[in-house]
């Protein structure tokens, strides 16, 4: 709980994805775009 509390988080469901907080009903395609956002940003990152 205090770990949840300390990162802002105050209502389920929350995600974090990459660092950015999700809350509450997130469509799946909301996640798709965070992940391969944050896929490309590590990707890019690399070279």
């Amino acid at each position: 709980m205090k770990d949840g509390q300390a990162a802002g988080v105050n209502s389920t469901p929350s995600f974090f994805v990459n660092g950015q907080p999700l809350s509450g009903a997130v469509p799946y395609e909301r996640f798709q775009e965070l992940v391969e956002a944050a896929l490309a940003q590590n990707q890019s990152a690399k070279q």
